[in-house]
C-alpha cells in the first residue's frame, strides 16, 4: 500500500472517530478501537496534526471524480466537527505542538549530525513532523503558543546547514507544497 492509499484509509477511519477523539484526553488516538474494517499496522494514530496533513496531501492529488466527491464529503464532516467543538480542536492542536516539536528537534539533530546514516524514506517520514507543525500552528492563535521561537531556531539550523535539493514526497502532490512555504520538504538527506 503506497503512502496516498494509507492516507485514504487513515482519513476514512479517522473521520468517524474525530468527535470522540476531540472530547477525550488522549492525544494519540488508536484508530482500531471501533473501525469496522482492518487498519494497517503501520498506520499512524489519529491526532489533529495527522488529520490536517493527510487532508492536505489528499486534496493535492488529482483524484478521479468519485474519490473527489468522497474527499469533499469527508472534508465537510471534519469542518462540521471542527466548528461544533472549536475549543476542543484548539486545545488538541495546542497539546500536540510540543510533542511534534520534540520529534522535529530529534529529526533535525539526526540529519545534522549523521546525514549519511539517514535514508531518504526515513527522512521523508520524519519531516512529516515539521509539516504537521505548519498545520497545527495554523489552528491556534499566534500568541497562544510559546513554541514559535523554538521552531524558528530549529528551522534556522536546518536551513543554514542543508540546501534545498529536491521534493521528498510524491511528485503528483508537489504543487500543493510550494518551497516558499514548505521548504523543509525540499531538503534531502
Amino acid at each position: 500500500m503506497n503512502a496516498l492509499e494509507k492516507d485514504w484509509v487513515f482519513l476514512q477511519a479517522a473521520v468517524p472517530e474525530l468527535e470522540d477523539y476531540l472530547l477525550s484526553p488522549v492525544l494519540f488516538w488508536p484508530l482500531n478501537l471501533r473501525t469496522g474494517y482492518p487498519i494497517p499496522e503501520d498506520l499512524t494514530r489519529l491526532t489533529l496534526g495527522n488529520l490536517l496533513l493527510t487532508q492536505a496531501r489528499l486534496k493535492a492529488f488529482p483524484w478521479p471524480e468519485a474519490q473527489q466527491v468522497t474527499l469533499s464529503n469527508l472534508t465537510r464532516e471534519i469542518q462540521q466537527v471542527r466548528e461544533r467543538w472549536r475549543a476542543n480542536w484548539q486545545k488538541k492542536a495546542t497539546q500536540e505542538i510540543p510533542s511534534r516539536l520534540n520529534l522535529w528537534k530529534h529529526a533535525v539533530e539526526e540529519i545534522l549530525e549523521a546525514p549519511t546514516n539517514l535514508s531518504p524514506s526515513t527522512w521523508a517520514y520524519q519531516v512529516r513532523h515539521r509539516a504537521i507543525l505548519h498545520f497545527l500552528f495554523g489552528e491556534v492563535p499566534a500568541n497562544a503558543t510559546p513554541y514559535t521561537e523554538a521552531l524558528a531556531a530549529l528551522d534556522q539550523r536546518l536551513r543554514s546547514a542543508r540546501p534545498l535539493n529536491g521534493f521528498l514526497w510524491e511528485a503528483e502532490i508537489q504543487v500543493a507544497f510550494p518551497p516558499e512555504t514548505f521548504w523543509f520538504l525540499y531538503v534531502l538527506p
